[in-house]
């Protein structure tokens, strides 16, 4: 392991440094020494004082041991707690790896909480949402159910009144049971004048159309006569109608003047008035064959005048006012419609 060799390393430098510690103490000794015998002058040393060097030599290296035993000692329990902590290191690396790979883990799951809680977050306020619509939706089918209850009151108030009014009805009815078999065919005989109507309104419809062909038919030769009076000469053309003209007539094939205005009145230029028209008499013989029959129109004036004096004796039923007679003043007759023809 690389921290083992640099533990190593430190505990051989520790070793060499103290070795190389040695003469520096005995170089201080000396120069003690060395700096009382430049003082005093140098005598030749005595064996006691050579004695007394040694013994004192002696002694510093003694000491030097003794000191070098304790930093040896020093070293190797240093040595050792050096090796306690890397092997503190190691357990404490281990255990980073460990919290870390933790930590990781952790903050991954973390990260997967914040996500559950913002969806939760989400979902929470569509719920508050959902909720405020319902709540309001609620209140509302609630108003609606108290409508329908005040409706359902009123519903049955006018259920008991109209029981009351049908027991009333009913009493009436059978006091009134003649007047509605008179009805009946009463109703019978009107849905047969009713039909005998529909056939005169076609036979009118028929001769309407008739008419209105012939009115159309009659304004195109009236186009075809038109002449622009603005290009006649007056000062030469006598005072003659236009119509009297045979050049004007409408069998005339003669070419028209180039610049006609159609359907313009001859001297203001306006609209031209309706005139009525002469009739013809083969306008007169095809309106006489699309005419109904007057013996038609006086057989259903003599059933409606019968149908009115059958039911003359029937009451009206009580509560309920009659139904008007109806004359027979709709209903044209032969003379009206010949009159209405010749219009």
């Amino acid at each position: 392991m690389p921290v083992e060799s640099s533990l190593l390393g430190t505990q051989h430098i520790g070793t060499t440094s103290l070795i190389a510690n040695r003469p520096t103490a005995a170089a201080d000794s000396n120069s003690h020494i060395s700096a009382r015998e430049s003082l005093a002058p140098s005598p030749q040393p005595t064996v006691l004082e050579l004695a007394d060097q040694v013994n004192a030599l002696r002694a510093q290296l003694r000491d030097s041991r003794v000191a070098e035993s304790k930093q040896r000692s020093q070293i190797k329990n240093q040595a050792q707690s050096i090796r306690d902590l890397t092997s503190d290191l190691h357990s404490t690396s281990y255990s980073r790896d460990e919290l870390e790979i933790n930590f990781n883990n952790e903050r991954k799951a973390h990260r997967a909480t914040e996500k559950k809680f913002e969806v939760a977050a989400a979902n929470h306020s569509k719920a508050i949402d959902r909720l405020g619509r319902q709540s309001v939706e609620f209140k509302a089918l609630r108003n609606e159910k108290d409508y329908l209850e005040n409706g359902l009151l009123r519903a049955k108030d006018q259920l008991d009144t109209l029981r009351n009014l049908l027991d009333k009805t009913k009493k009436q009815l059978e006091d009134t049971g003649c007047t509605l078999v008179a009805f009946k065919h009463r109703e019978y005989d009107l849905i047969e004048e009713l039909k005998l109507i529909k056939v005169e309104l076609e036979s009118r419809d028929r001769k309407i159309k008739f008419l209105e062909e012939t009115l159309d038919r009659q304004r195109k030769n009236n186009a075809l006569i038109k002449a622009d009076y603005r290009e006649v000469d007056f000062a030469r053309v006598p005072n003659v109608p236009i119509m009297a003209n045979p050049s004007f007539s409408s069998n005339s094939k003669t070419s028209a003047p180039t610049n006609r205005t159609p359907l313009a009145d001859f001297e203001t230029n306006k609209e031209p008035k309706s005139r009525k028209r002469t009739r013809s008499l083969c306008d007169n013989e095809g309106v006489q064959d699309l005419a109904p029959k007057s013996s038609k129109r006086t057989s259903l004036n003599d059933a409606h005048h019968m149908n009115a004096q059958k039911y003359d004796h029937c009451t009206a039923p009580v509560g309920r006012p009659m139904p008007p007679r109806r004359n027979s003043t709709y209903l044209r007759t032969p003379s009206s419609s010949s009159s209405s023809e010749n219009v």
